[in-house]
């Protein structure tokens, strides 16, 4: 009898390294239950150990599966077999070096089957760029045929669930060939050929593809070698053909316009200039060819500012204005700075300005006429172009701000909601600079998806948008931040080391005590036993009772700033606690916010004399650099000796 999953996860192995063992990992804590899914690997002929390695995983776990293939030489064949072979509802296809997040496949399969998706794009995160895919994942959406965004299977990697009997019934298949770049990009073509509802699942993620610095089958093709300019071809054409449906014609034009950007006019920026001139020049005539085939001119409006204007050249057979455009736009760096912080109402409202800066890269710069900016680009450019450049309103209109947290373990990253006003800045005469000035109202409780932000080190970086060019830096700030108790989440807003903002959720490596003001002065007991300390500085949304621990040390030699009334009797007393209770005591502790502000709170077990004071959050210590002094019913605190 066959067994219906839920999922079949397919994976291509290949001469499989170390990063198998993490994919298997995250496999096994995936929290839809094993007997609900299923992993087929299928090896594509690995002369090493890998079939053993893969015969000994499937040994001790039911659910997973192992097929050994011929050599292809390329994951497209491993991947087809597994759809043969696959007992799940859905496949998802996986590569060998990569991880699922634990509630992964049960989201995935959850909303598949809810909205009775042909193909559902999962949010997935790639290692080493936190914006990666977040235009697409920033909302949970269901697309019908007719209305199917050009983003609704971006970024087009295979990572994706897709109805096993669908890809059947339509005989949807990656390419098989040998070193095939984008074979990808062909199948995600044919299944919105097919397709009749498609969906996108941001607010949980699901799939990390792992970068660990080394090279990509795709990046084994040189930029400008026959095969990859073939293989642009290859995929354009695909577009074009395949997507003929009247109700597809809006989808494929965009599809096109962004293809012919990424893969074509992208090569006609600084790394132009950056070529032999006659490299260059055969560059641009292989891009004058791609324009001239599949970027006819009503598709402009489709491309943003930057690669409109870039296209507009290629089509002019402007090669010198496009040489001294690459050069003009060579090193451009944005830098995004936060120049105020502070809480209102739970939400962490930050101001700040990107800007260009530094010799080599001042960035965009406009002359102003008659009070109208306008674009300043060099002559040849201008000439070329015949009075077409003047899109100064439309630039600056897409000029903007978005900033991203991004979890420094993970590297799952969420969009913080932005809003950006660009600014002109004079330069002296008539030249203006831009900058552009941002702020958020972050809100840690709501930015994950409409949930709260996971424990750990959240870094901000700030993705600085520009006629279409991005740059994503991490925020710096020279600001001392706030710490805040929002509805049982302890955050700590940090300028780390690095001058880089971070947020600290959950205390993992600084603590909401460490970055406040505690009143030591003001400490008073609450009860016989329990120390409160009042905590200012701290943002309180809510009520949050988050438990630590603290230790009360061995009592130390008797101090001499124990003195007034009955000092002698303290020290004395003291003395004789020393001698019968040399060890430290562990004793209970919490933070707390509530409408009476933010304090802590320490039990304070029975003793007389004075002991310093060690508080724990989670496996973080804090000395505060305090002793407990207790006599009779009473309790105070003091700078102690360590």
């Amino acid at each position: 009898m066959v067994v219906v999953r839920k999922v079949t996860v397919i994976v291509p192995t290949y001469r499989s390294g170390p990063g198998l063992d993490g994919l298997v990992a995250s496999l096994d804590a995936q929290t839809l239950p094993a007997d609900e899914f299923e992993t087929v690997f299928v090896d594509d002929g690995s002369p090493d150990d890998t079939p053993d390695r893969l015969l000994a995983i499937a040994a001790a776990r039911p659910n997973v599966r192992v097929e050994r293939i011929e050599p292809s030489g390329w994951p497209s064949r491993p991947r087809n077999v597994g759809v043969d072979l696959a007992e799940g509802e859905y496949v998802l296809f996986a590569d060998h070096d990569d991880a699922l997040f634990p509630d992964g496949l049960r989201a995935a399969h959850a909303f598949a089957t809810e909205h009775a998706l042909d193909a559902l794009n999962p949010k997935e995160v790639r290692t080493n760029r936190a914006t990666w895919g977040l235009a697409t994942y920033g909302a949970d959406a269901v697309h019908e045929r007719d209305g199917f965004p050009a983003d609704v299977l971006s970024p087009m990697t295979p990572h994706k669930l897709f109805r096993t009997a669908f890809l059947r019934e339509h005989g949807i298949r990656f390419p098989e060939r040998a070193h095939h770049l984008w074979e990808d990009n062909l199948f995600a073509v044919d299944v919105l050929r097919h397709a009749r509802r498609v969906g996108v699942l941001g607010s949980v993620p699901v799939y990390h593809w792992v970068r660990r610095g080394g090279a990509t089958g795709s990046t084994d093709f040189s930029d400008d070698s026959a095969e990859y300019w073939h293989y642009v071809r290859v995929v354009l054409e695909h577009v074009r053909t395949r997507l003929d449906a009247p109700e597809l014609a809006g989808l494929r034009d965009a599809i096109l316009a962004d293809k012919v950007r990424v893969r074509a006019l992208s090569w006609l920026d600084e790394q132009l200039v950056e070529r032999p001139r006659s490299r260059g020049d055969a560059v641009v005539r292989t891009v004058r060819d791609v324009v001239g085939s599949f970027l006819p001119e009503r598709l402009d409006p489709l491309l943003d500012v930057r690669s409109r204007r870039t296209a507009r050249l290629v089509r002019a057979g402007a090669g010198a204005a496009l040489r001294d455009l690459a050069r003009h736009d060579a090193g451009w760096d944005a830098v995004a700075t936060c120049v105020s912080s502070r809480w209102t109402d739970g939400s962490l409202v930050l101001r700040g300005t990107s800007a260009w800066h530094g010799p080599g890269f001042p960035g965009p710069r406009f002359r102003v006429t008659d009070g109208v900016p306008r674009r300043a680009l060099p002559r040849a450019v201008e000439q070329a172009l015949r009075g077409r450049a003047d899109e100064t309103a439309t630039a600056l209109d897409g000029a903007r701000v978005r900033l991203v947290v991004q979890h420094r373990a993970s590297r799952v990253a969420w969009e913080v909601p932005t809003a950006t006003v660009p600014r002109l800045v004079d330069e002296g005469g008539d030249d203006a600079s831009l900058a552009l000035d941002w702020s958020t109202a972050a809100d840690v409780r709501a930015l994950a998806g409409g949930r709260t932000l996971e424990p750990g080190l959240w870094d901000v970086h700030a993705e600085t948008t520009f006629e279409g060019a991005s740059w994503t830096r991490p925020v710096g700030a020279a600001l001392r931040l706030s710490p805040a108790l929002l509805d049982g989440t302890c955050v700590v807003p940090v300028v780390n080391t690095r001058g880089r903002l971070t947020l600290d959720v959950g205390q993992t490596a600084r603590t909401v005590v460490g970055q406040a003001t505690p009143r030591w002065w003001d400490a008073r007991l609450a009860g016989p036993t329990r120390l409160v300390v009042p905590l200012d500085g701290v943002e309180v949304a809510g009520r949050t009772r988050s438990p630590a621990s603290a230790r009360l040390l061995p009592p130390p030699e008797d101090d001499p700033r124990v003195g007034g009334i009955g000092g002698a009797a303290l020290r004395a007393a003291q003395s004789r606690l020393r001698r019968r209770s040399p060890d430290e005591v562990e004793v209970g502790a919490a933070l707390v916010g509530d409408e009476d502000g933010a304090r802590l709170e320490v039990d304070l077990p029975v003793f007389v004399g004075m002991r310093p004071l060690r508080l724990r959050f989670g496996t973080h210590d804090l000395d505060p650099g305090v002793s407990v002094v207790r006599w009779g019913p009473g309790a105070r605190v003091v700078r102690g000796r360590r």
